[in-house]
């Protein structure tokens, strides 16, 4: 080269490095401009320090293939600082004691290969990607890659910021201490959004330490899961979705085992967001002295809540619900077909409250339709448990319920504004553990609606049948419902196609009380009731008319003392029953007709209105026992008023006494 070229290259040289100095120094002042005031009061030396400082850590992002905080051995950089850098990481680097950091980098690709190993010091993370810009970052693990680590907040994956798109086949496990935090399989933090796959197995040790990990995302959230996931200590979940101001939609095949917390928990969903999650595999949270250990979690969301369930769910210990819907602005749509058995006192298995919105002028609802098993052992462990819900609420299905314990209903609906439908198939069985004490009261009903405000309606379909054990154990109760105060008239309606058998003292097929409306209960199929005072279909204290009728191919059986047909008591409203199926009260009397049984076909007392009792030609009215009536009318209409009141009885078909 002549010295006119060297110096023409020495100048150009110059004039590069003249222009990455300004260009340096530029990043430097706006570096310094965001600082906190405080920060810029600094004094001049240490101003001067930090320039200086800064000034490095700027040349070497500038210098190509070079990452903040240096490049990790095992990889390869590319187009560092062009504004779209990748990384690919490969089994050069085995075992990557230092772990992966990538930290302050533009939009970013990372590919780490099947062949990866990565363990890294105690309490370093195994992948740690930080952005502070909103940046896309891209990582793609492949099958076969291992992740493990150890110590307090050492996660397998950790991504903080930016929009955030993993998909990943690693298998991870973390160990953290048993007393210390934050060792998550997977732990994404503070991202714009979030598409995460993870098809790899998890496994994390130590307190708070999730399988899955998502929090504070200021968009939506997609998570895919496919791989087993177990987490052994405590509060660590399956996988955890918490705070988010977007969307989220999960969708699940994983196993997963929980020690001390629940499978999937689902919290916080704000700006109108709406959940949705599809799971499919086995979630099992096992015994320990934790007091929260659902199997699914969705909790506090401002819009809708959507969820399909399925596989099986398993829980331990007292107040551990399968499903937990809670705190629901929007709408809750859940089906079912899991097996879900839960182990302990006030644990249900399914559990919706606290949904709609009393400010709004919306109608939410509330739809269930389970077609899987529910199995409850412990007191007050409802198979379907749905209470405070602004809004209407359904429930459907062909699944079958049992319970075990003292007020274990098989399904209860309490509270709520709007109206309440059960419409079911399957079979319910309710207070087992009274099988053999038909006298100690169980309180455990087949289904169960309070306190409604609107209008209930309750139907056990044809091939359905409910089986209630212990005393005080109804079949189908329904009280409490309508409101007093509005123009609206409010009806309970009963319908019975299946079979429903009580065998426990003061035991009804059929309860109606304290409704403010009016009252219809329609028998197509058959009641039986096996203890004394267990009347087969009672309406008592009823503002409203009443109309009960029982169809042609019917049946209506008791066995003990006062276990009549029907009997309908305290209603203000017109009363007309209609018999055009069979009735026998009082079996058990069959050996001994001079004893009093009491057992009447037909009993109505005090209604305040008209009568009308009418057995069709079809119909039959046998009773065993004495002073057992086949139709029975007592003190009947109001003496005070002026209108009068008819008692019409009309008899086609037969009485037998």
């Amino acid at each position: 080269m002549g010295n006119a070229a060297h110096h023409s290259a020495r100048n150009m040289a110059s004039a590069r490095a003249a222009l990455d100095s300004r260009r340096r120094r530029r990043y430097l002042l706006a570096s310094t401009a965001s600082l906190p005031v405080a920060n810029q009061m600094l004094s001049k030396p240490f101003r001067k320090y930090l320039l200086l400082l800064s000034t490095a850590l700027v040349a070497s992002t500038m210098v190509p293939g070079h990452v903040t905080f240096g490049q990790t051995a095992g990889c390869t950089y590319a187009g560092i600082g062009t504004g779209t850098a990748t990384i690919t990481c490969d089994d050069a680097g085995n075992v990557y004691p230092t772990g992966i950091p990538v930290n302050n980098i533009d939009d970013l690709t990372m590919i780490v290969t099947g062949d990866v190993v990565i363990t890294p010091t105690t309490g370093v993370k195994g992948i740690s990607i930080i952005d502070a810009g909103g940046n896309s970052i891209n990582l793609d693990i492949y099958e076969g890659a291992q992740i493990t680590t150890s110590g307090n907040n050492a996660s397998g994956i950790y991504v903080k910021g930016g929009i955030v798109d993993i998909d990943t086949s690693a298998d991870i496990t973390t160990a953290g201490a048993s007393t210390g935090n934050g060792a998550h399989g997977i732990h994404i933090k503070a991202a714009q959004s979030v598409n995460l796959t993870s098809r790899g197995d998890i496994l994390t040790q130590g307190n708070s330490s999730s399988g899955i990990e998502i929090f504070g995302t200021m968009g939506d959230v997609a998570l895919r899961s496919y791989g087993d996931i177990t987490a052994t200590g405590d509060f660590s979940v399956g996988i955890n979705v918490d705070v988010t101001y977007g969307d989220v939609d999960v969708q699940t095949t994983s196993d997963i085992t929980i020690q001390n917390s629940r499978g999937i928990r689902i919290s916080g969903v704000f700006s109108g967001g709406n959940v949705t999650l599809i799971s499919s595999g086995t979630i099992v949270t096992l015994p320990t002295t934790a007091t929260v250990r659902h199997g699914v979690m969705v909790n506090n969301v401002d819009g809708n809540a959507t969820a399909e369930i399925d596989g099986a769910i398993t829980t331990y210990g007292p107040n551990a619900n399968g499903i937990y819907i809670n705190a629901i602005d929007g709408n809750v749509d859940l089906t079912s077909y899991a097996a879900i058995t839960v182990n302990g006192q006030n644990s249900h298995g399914i559990f919706i409250r606290n949904t709609g919105n009393a400010t709004d002028t919306d109608t939410e609802t509330v739809l269930v339709d389970v077609d899987g098993t529910i199995t409850t052992h412990g007191n007050q462990s409802h198979g379907i448990y749905i209470a405070d819900t602004f809004g209407n609420v359904t429930v459907t299905g062909t699944g079958d319920i049992s319970t075990d314990g003292y007020r274990s209903h098989g399904i209860f609906i309490d509270d709520t504004s709007g109206t309440a439908t059960v419409d079911v198939s399957g079979d319910i069985v309710v207070g087992k553990d009274y099988a053999s004490s038909p006298s100690t009261t169980s309180d455990a009903n087949g289904i169960r609606v309070t306190d409604t405000e609107q209008s209930v309606t309750a139907t056990l379909e044809s091939g359905g049948t409910i089986r209630t054990y212990g005393a005080s154990a109804h079949g189908i109760k329904v009280g409490g419902t309508g409101d007093a105060t509005d123009s609206d008239d409010e009806v309970v309606t009963i319908v019975n196609k299946g079979t429903i058998v009580t065998d426990g003292e003061t035991s009804l097929g059929i309860y109606v009380y304290a409704t403010d409306g009016n009252v219809i209960v329609r028998n197509y199929g058959s009641i039986i009731t096996d203890g004394p005072n267990s009347v087969g279909i009672s309406v008592n204290d009823a503002d409203g008319s009443v109309t009960v009728n029982t169809l042609l191919g019917s049946t209506i059986t008791t066995q003990a003392v006062g276990a009549g047909g029907i009997h309908v008591a305290y209603a203000d409203g017109d009363v007309s029953i209609t018999v055009a199926g069979d009735i026998a009260t009082g079996k058990s009397f069959l050996a001994t007709p001079a004893t009093d049984s009491l057992a009447h076909g037909i009993y109505i007392k005090k209604a305040y209105a008209d009568v009308e009792a009418t057995l069709a030609s079809s119909g039959s009215i046998k009773t065993y026992g004495a002073n057992a009536h086949g139709i029975f009318i007592q003190d009947s209409g109001y003496a005070t008023d002026l209108d009068t009141e008819l008692v019409t009885v009309d008899v086609d078909g037969t009485i037998t006494t």
